[in-house]
């Protein structure tokens, strides 16, 4: 016996049982141990008629089942009750079961001659459905406005989150068909935490179910016309559509084939497949991807959360996902002409072509051809970039990257993903790089030599770098390392770096000339403890600068001397004191050394260890020779911005010096 017919054979009871009352009782109770059909079985049904003035009646059920799942208990209870000529009316009515977190109030009529009738069910929440049902014709369903709220009751699992926004439309049930045409308005979602939301979501649903066989078969169109949602980090706009197609059978098994259609790809594949014995398993293909579109909305979040927009993307790529259970099978991607660039960090690649292909347990080598690369004004020329992509993550030997007239080494890059980002590290060096070009590429006053570097190993962890041992640098004749070396958020508003630095055995004359300072000959050695930079800039450190150790040509000149003395303020300005020195043009010196610490934007100054003088000044240059020159400083605390404004001034000043 078909499902759609019970409600006529109970309500049919109600009619004869009603019409009979008021003959020879008060009340009647009339009780059935189950009544059972292929796909529906009722199990302790009670069916109670109270009479009087206002006729009650009340039906329960101790036990509904429904095809393999059990429902519980059910009761309806009508107020007012009526039956005249065939006809039952129930008003006032309230349902309830097991399955309902909520009475639901109900009002219905039945015409036992024509087995049809209508019903309304109405929720605390608002919202009506309307049933009506008839011989021949299906069971139809009518929705208005019904409350998501009322339906997520329906799931437990539903409980910890925010439903809002309605549902309307229309469903109709045959025995073995099944369609559906329904809205939803006005949607929202939220968990507790904000991180997966939804609002003014508006959604049309078409769907269709067939039985054949054993089997139901089905379709469904979904168009989303409206709202947003976030399910961080990707916030998702209105405008996709999709079209599904799939089997259901009574075993449990069952099959999907979705296709999506968005903005920024030309069409988006699934494939799935189920069993009670076998795990789920699948396939999803994107096809013609526009990085252009989809790169800000889904790529962009997870390399920048806090600031994505920064990013900007180019290009197309195919890619196809296996999956079985909950775990990744392989990984195809194929890229043309993609192009990647960070608008405030001036951070560019591209364009990009090649294939990526990554299986699980197992490693999979792999080619991109890079055209080009910039970070602010630094160029890289072509250079193809073989790789491994093994079951834990992306390892690369070995890729040089013609930078300027040299090229930049990368050895041992390893990256892997985690739970909130990305992690890897690095060694790599620096090719002999003329100093030229390089300061002109970055807007410094242009220096003679060359530059090379030595990494041993770098680090990255979401948000941080970090060196392992020492960055060498050789330049002017000597090198700088820095140790203990830390950039935190380094594409970030404000990046930080931390870091110690040791410079040695610098050959001034080639420092000197570079910055127009004055000539300058020897050698200097200098140490910058707890170096603080944001955003570049220097905000703390504790330096000192030196004349190196050893037996070479010691000579300061005099424009040297004035700019020396001008940078100690107006105070250590003063006349020569022997007239005749201003006829030479350079002087012998012993030693020279200052150093600065840098808090809260006050420079702190000294000079030569023993070099305090009895008038509170410190010694800069110490004297050697004939004729001895020492030149000193007096004033020790100097505003870093003052102290940088007179260093780009100071090649232009004619500050005299103080001899002695």
């Amino acid at each position: 016996m078909s499902p759609c017919r019970w409600p006529g054979r109970v309500l049919a009871l109600f009619a004869l049982l009603g019409a009979a009352l008021p003959s020879f009782a008060a009340s009647l109770s009339f009780e059935l141990e189950g009544l059972r059909s292929p796909q529906l079985a009722l199990a302790g049904v009670s069916l109670r008629i109270i009479g009087g003035d206002r006729q009650r009646a009340e039906l329960t059920i101790a036990r509904m089942t429904i095809g393999a799942r059990e429902f519980g208990r059910a009761r309806i209870a009508c107020a007012r009750f009526r039956v005249t000529d065939g006809l039952v009316d129930c008003r006032g009515g309230v349902a309830s079961a097991a399955v309902l977190p909520r009475p639901l109030k109900i009002d219905f009529q039945f015409n036992t001659a024509l087995a049809s009738g209508r019903a309304e069910l109405r929720a605390e929440q608002g919202g009506i459905v309307y049933a009506e049902w008839s011989r021949g014709k299906p069971l139809h369903l009518r929705l208005e406005r019904v409350p998501f709220a009322w339906l997520a009751e329906f799931l437990p699992q539903m409980g910890i989150w925010t439903v809002a926004g309605s549902i309307s439309g229309s469903v109709d049930v045959w025995p073995a068909r099944v369609t559906a045409t329904l809205r939803a308005e006005a949607g929202g979602f939220s968990n507790p935490d904000g991180t997966r939301a939804g609002e003014q979501l508006d959604l049309d649903l078409k769907a269709q179910a067939e039985r054949f066989n054993g089997e139901w078969r089905w379709r469904a169109s979904l168009a989303w016309s409206g709202g947003g949602i976030f399910w961080s980090p990707i916030y998702l706009a209105a405008g996709p559509s999709a079209e599904a197609t799939g089997v259901w059978r009574e075993d449990g098994a069952s099959s999907l084939e979705l296709q999506i259609r968005s903005d920024g790809v030309e069409r988006i594949e699934l494939s799935a497949r189920y069993a009670p014995e076998a795990p789920f398993h699948g396939e999803v293909a994107l096809k013609g991807a526009d990085l252009a579109v989809l790169g800000p909305a889904f790529l962009a979040p997870w390399f920048a959360p806090e600031n994505p927009d920064v990013w900007r993307f180019a290009g197309r790529f195919d890619a196809v996902a296996a999956f079985r259970g909950g775990s990744l099978l392989g990984l195809d991607v194929s890229l043309l002409d993609v192009g990647i660039a960070h608008a405030d960090g001036g951070l560019s690649a591209g364009p990009l072509a090649g294939e990526l292909a990554w299986r699980q347990g197992e490693a999979r080598a792999g080619r991109i051809e890079v055209g080009g690369g910039r970070w602010r004004k630094l160029a890289f020329g072509a250079f193809e970039f073989p790789f491994v992509v093994g079951p834990t993550g992306f390892t690369v030997e070995r890729v040089r990257l013609p930078l300027l007239d040299s090229a930049v080494e990368i050895r041992d890059l390893e990256i892997s993903r985690v739970e909130d980002g990305l992690t890897g590290s690095a060694g790599g060096v620096v090719e002999p790089l003329s100093l030229k070009a390089l300061t002109e590429a970055l807007d410094l006053p242009p220096m003679a030599g060359v530059v090379s570097a030595s990494i041993s190993t770098i680090r990255h962890r979401p948000g941080e770098l970090s060196l392992d041992g020492a960055l060498v640098i050789s330049v002017f004749d000597g090198f700088l390392r820095a140790t203990d070396l830390h950039i935190l958020e380094p594409l970030g508003r404000v990046p930080r770096l931390q870091a110690d630095v040791e410079l040695r055995h610098i050959d001034l004359g080639l420092l000197t000339q570079t910055f127009e300072f004055g000539r300058v000959t020897g050698y200097l050695d200098g140490d910058v403890a707890r170096l603080q930079l944001a955003s570049w800039r220097p905000i703390g450190f504790e330096a000192r600068f030196r004349s190196s150790p050893g037996s070479y040509p010691r000579r300061i000149s005099q424009r040297a001397v004035q700019n020396i003395s001008a940078l100690g303020g107006s105070g250590a300005a003063a006349a020569i004191q022997r007239s005749f020195l201003g006829f030479f043009e350079s002087f012998g010196y012993r030693r020279m050394g200052a150093s600065c610490i840098l808090r809260n934007g006050v420079c702190v100054l000294a000079g030569l260890e023993g070099g305090d003088t009895a008038n509170g000044g410190f010694t800069l240059v110490e004297g050697g020779g004939v004729p001895a020159l020492n030149v000193i400083g007096y004033n020790r605390r100097v505003d870093w911005n003052e102290l940088i404004a007179r260093l780009k001034a100071v090649v232009e000043s004619n500050a005299a010096p103080v001899v002695r």
